[in-house]
């Protein structure tokens, strides 16, 4: 998809040029250098997390946990950059602590509410409803890919989408393939990057360019339609 979205980007503002700043091989060469630097941090620490995941059978994101703060300045000194590191660390350090709070209104409301709806008939009588969607797993992927648009469409963050949308799957995970509905649902919330209206991507976009964020939403909605479509096309193939 990200091929396909270059290529069709290519193609439409092509007869289009740039005069950039030009840059000497030298500039060029130090650029590349710190993506390859970047992208070989990213993919290490994602085996060297798995790698934890498999040997001690804690959870993927406990994983994270346990190996972030050790990796990190393990790659800083691996690059010869650990006191750029820890004199980073120490100048925003303030500025971030101070910012958690957000994180936890976010997420203790979310597992509170996971715990008072499992327990109250209103899942049990929307589970009624929709009860039908079992004996149809396309729609069902597709209600997963329109509801998480739908729901980022009005603010709803993706963690609180995806809560919501673990609990209404549950039910439906013993008779249609745990792993299709995990790509549509992980498929869906890559998705809202685009179209989410309140999300991060929207809301720099609006401060570049000044439009009206809904606007930015519908650029992106066709793509972003199309993103999901093969997310479910695949999870469909995976039953």
């Amino acid at each position: 998809m990200l091929l396909i979205d270059a290529s069709l980007g290519y193609m439409k503002f092509k007869h289009i040029t740039f005069d950039g700043p030009d840059e000497d091989q030298e500039d060029l060469h130090v650029n590349r250098r710190h993506l390859t630097s970047l992208a070989g941090f990213l993919i290490l620490f994602i085996l060297v997390a798995a790698g934890v995941h498999l040997l001690s059978g804690l959870d993927f994101f406990e994983s994270i946990i346990l190996i972030i703060i050790p990796y990190t300045f393990l790659w800083a000194y691996a690059t010869k950059k650990q006191r750029t590191f820890m004199r980073y660390t120490q100048k925003v350090w303030g500025d971030h602590i101070w910012t958690m709070q957000n994180f936890m209104v976010l997420l203790l409301p979310i597992g509170l509410f996971n715990e008072i709806i499992s327990q109250t008939p209103i899942l049990d009588a929307a589970m009624t409803s929709f009860a039908w969607l079992e004996q149809t797993p396309l729609l069902l992927f597709i209600f997963i890919q329109l509801s998480s648009m739908v729901l980022a469409f009005v603010g709803f963050h993706p963690l609180v989408t995806l809560s919501l949308q673990g609990l209404f799957v549950t039910p439906f995970l013993d008779t249609i393939s745990p792993l299709s509905i995990s790509v549509v649902m992980i498929v869906s919330v890559i998705a809202n990057d685009m179209t989410g209206t309140f999300n991060i991507p929207i809301t720099m976009l609006n401060q570049y360019f000044k439009r009206n964020p809904y606007q930015l939403t519908l650029w992106n909605i066709g793509y972003a339609l199309t993103f999901g479509g093969v997310g479910v096309l695949i999870a469909w193939l995976l039953l």
